[in-house]
């Protein structure tokens, strides 16, 4: 908060944002009085050391919050209010104004504006001065915590400054008991704890009381509140729990960041490692890997309906599903666009019900049909009922690659038995590691003859010369699929 913002401050919110004026009140590292008295609290509060390992991103973005909440004209409400048989209570605000400023300054419905705030009060930026009372959107009081208590800003919670804090509220009043009946239980077990430092502890809570007792009235008791609702918050009673405590530890702590880690011996061997393992992965540049992907495009672009206008029309604009029946549909002649597709690569040839129709003609005739059989028979293997999955490896095996199989197939050794290990569980993927060599044998010796020999080869090459230079082709339809040896005509295409 700027210093022309702080000047603007009211006397109700500069007492809400009071801090201890001594660091009798606070703990052992918290400032000098006069250091305090010159600085405002939202400046210590930007200015206060980071706790260490880093400042919690729940916490960082909840004190921006909070410090928004603070303004003196755009903030949340903040004047004394008067209650039947009471004194007025200084430096409060409702639950409804929090409720309204949260939906409106951060867009929120109410259920979640009453969510958030109940948030804000587990991790204590705000508390009840009525009691434990849980926020709700009516006319329940509440008060800012002062921001050196904010978790943000990491205060010190050590069983010495609990300490301190019972034995001050113990000193503050010897006619009146301000401790609650756990709190005093709690003080105590404090004192065999800390018997070493125990004068010290009542030493310190004398000097802080006798500052306590100088300062004004309403100051006394914004003070008093502040300090009590931080110790009851992060030293409840035993059957209840820090919320704010068990939601940081499990969700909302950063992790350290490089520079933030300590440089031993074994974090550089572990870089060199990496540096070492990443020098020889294989690399492409940039060019290589531009030209691949304008090649790939240029290539399967008069493929697509969306960029290039096909016959019959696209079904996505048109409605019209005649295309996809044509491409689901096994037909004797493949058409030109089939033809060009085919060429583009052997998966495309084999995700056409056609192509692989032609293609397994054309294994017969080169007396390897069986490769083909096999793999559409393993493919068709992952798609079957579990319950037939056993069954179905056993006849697979038997009629593939058993020895002397009546159409064994050609596979290696290792595969071999690594297909015969696999039999001892059959699964839907008991021939992956078969069809995957099988695979590779066809698409690297039969496709290319397959493509070579039929006029899938001239629709390729006028495919690629069409968008290189734009010159027509002319690709041979006829005379091949019937069995003829003679093309009996040609098509012209632009």
């Amino acid at each position: 908060m700027s210093s022309r913002q702080q000047q603007k401050m009211t006397p109700e919110h500069g007492l809400s944002m009071l801090p201890l004026l001594s660091p009798l009140l606070l703990s052992t590292a918290a400032p000098s009085a006069a250091a305090m008295s010159r600085h405002a609290p939202s400046e210590r509060a930007a200015h206060s050391p980071a706790p260490p390992g880093g400042t919690p991103m729940l916490y960082s973005k909840m004190q921006a919050i909070a410090q928004r909440m603070l303004h003196s004209e755009q903030g949340v409400p903040i004047k004394s209010y008067k209650r039947r048989l009471i004194s007025a209570i200084p430096s409060a605000f409702t639950g409804s104004d929090l409720v309204v400023w949260l939906m409106s300054n951060l867009n929120l419905d109410s259920k979640e504006a009453v969510h958030f705030g109940r948030m804000m009060v587990a991790h204590g930026y705000f508390f009840s001065v009525e009691g434990s009372v849980a926020l709700r959107d009516d006319g329940t009081l509440f008060r800012f915590q002062t921001p050196y208590y904010w978790p943000s800003q990491n205060p010190v919670t050590t069983d010495f400054e609990y300490g301190v804090y019972l034995v001050k509220q113990v000193l503050r009043s010897k006619n009146k008991i301000r401790l609650l009946d756990y709190e005093l239980t709690n003080l105590h077990k404090m004192k065999p704890k800390l018997a070493n430092a125990w004068r010290d502890v009542t030493n310190k809570a004398e000097e802080a009381v006798k500052i306590y007792r100088e300062q004004k009235r309403v100051a006394r008791a914004i003070m008093n509140s502040q300090e009590e609702a931080f110790w009851r918050l992060h030293r409840p009673a035993a059957n209840e729990s820090c919320v704010g405590e068990s939601l940081l530890t499990r969700h909302f702590c950063q992790r350290p960041s490089w520079h933030q880690q300590a440089v031993t011996e074994g974090v550089l061997r572990a870089e060199v490692r990496f540096l070492r393992r990443y020098s020889v992965l294989p690399r492409v540049h940039i060019s290589i890997a531009v030209e691949s992907l304008i090649g790939h495009c240029c290539k399967y672009r008069e493929f697509d309906p969306m960029l290039t206008p096909v016959s019959p029309s696209n079904p996505w604009i048109s409605g019209d599903e005649t295309l996809w029946d044509v491409e689901r549909s096994l037909m004797d002649t493949p058409n030109e666009w089939q033809l060009r597709r085919w060429a583009c690569s052997f998966s495309d040839l084999l995700n056409d019900v056609t192509g692989r129709y032609h293609f397994e003609k054309f294994c017969k005739k080169q007396f390897c049909s069986e490769n083909i059989k096999f793999w559409q028979t393993g493919r068709d293997l992952r798609s079957i009922p579990l319950s037939a999955v056993e069954g179905s490896v056993k006849l697979i095996y038997d009629e593939f690659l058993q020895r002397g199989a009546s159409r064994e197939v050609n596979v290696s050794a290792k595969v071999q038995e690594e297909v015969e290990k696999d039999l001892k569980s059959p699964s839907r993927y008991s021939f992956t590691a078969a069809q995957e060599q099988i695979y590779q044998l066809m698409q690297n010796d039969i496709y290319p003859r397959f493509v070579k020999s039929s006029p899938v080869h001239r629709h390729g090459e006028g495919s690629k010369q069409h968008y290189l230079t734009g010159k027509k082709y002319t690709v041979a339809t006829e005379g091949y699929w019937d069995g003829s040896s003679e093309n009996k005509g040609t098509d012209s295409v632009t």
